[in-house]
């Protein structure tokens, strides 16, 4: 069964997060985060790596060693934000 993703307006949602469900998300989703609406847990970056991945070569793209550092900061420079809302 397909539920509809639930967002405010004004929500913004961070880089990498995935979102499902049908519940209501907070106005504010750290980079990294995985869930349902307000239960956000860290999303592996690795993991996310993996699956970028995956998707940009479907599209003939890759990601490139610059790409992953750029995300491996963006993971660790975003750490702060996501354990605030924990």
């Amino acid at each position: 069964v397909y539920k509809r993703q639930l967002l405010n307006t004004g929500t913004v949602v961070g880089p990498a997060s995935n979102l499902f469900g049908g519940a209501m998300p907070p106005k504010y989703v750290p980079p990294f985060s995985w869930g349902v609406g307000a239960e956000l847990v860290e999303h592996d970056v690795e993991r996310f790596l993996k699956t970028a991945e995956v998707a940009m070569s479907r599209r003939r793209v890759a990601l490139t060693d610059g790409g992953r550092r750029l995300y491996r900061t963006l993971f660790e420079d975003s750490r702060s934000e996501r354990d605030a809302g924990r």
